[in-house]
């Protein structure tokens, strides 16, 4: 098989529970293999995946430490629909992410886009997942 298959698993130990993986867009800093040097995204278009979902997911746009300590982690995102069978969804940058409006601090997504370390697949249920491939168009 190619891709990334998983099981995540959410409890309730936390008001906010989710489980979560990722991947760095740049390179790693150096004396870090977690934290990535961020690089300018504002070429992306949209971000299309090839998966199935047992549950829903978000894919956010994890910004460098500064601007995570100023969002207070409220990063753009966009979710991705359950999906029992092997389908293909794109989500456009400029329609589909957001920012939530009632926690922490917002910034523009020209500036999250020119800042960005890492892409993170979140799950708020517990869920069997398949991601077969993920590719990101460019103007």
């Amino acid at each position: 098989h190619n891709g990334l298959k998983g099981e995540v698993e959410v409890g309730a130990a936390f008001e906010y529970a989710y489980a979560g993986f990722g991947f760095g867009v740049g390179k790693p800093m150096e004396g870090s293999s977690k934290k990535f040097m961020s690089v300018d995204a504002s070429n992306w278009v949209n971000i299309c995946m090839e998966y199935e979902s047992s549950a829903s997911f978000n894919v956010e746009l994890i910004n460098s430490d500064s601007l995570n300590t100023y969002t207070e982690g409220n990063f753009y995102k966009a979710s991705f629909p359950k999906a029992v069978v092997r389908q293909t969804k794109c989500v456009s940058i400029s329609k589909d992410f957001k920012q939530e409006t009632n926690w922490g601090n917002t910034i523009t997504k020209e500036d999250a886009l020119k800042d960005l370390a890492a892409i993170e697949f979140r799950f708020e249920k517990s869920a069997d997942f398949y991601i077969r491939a993920i590719a990101i168009g460019l103007k």
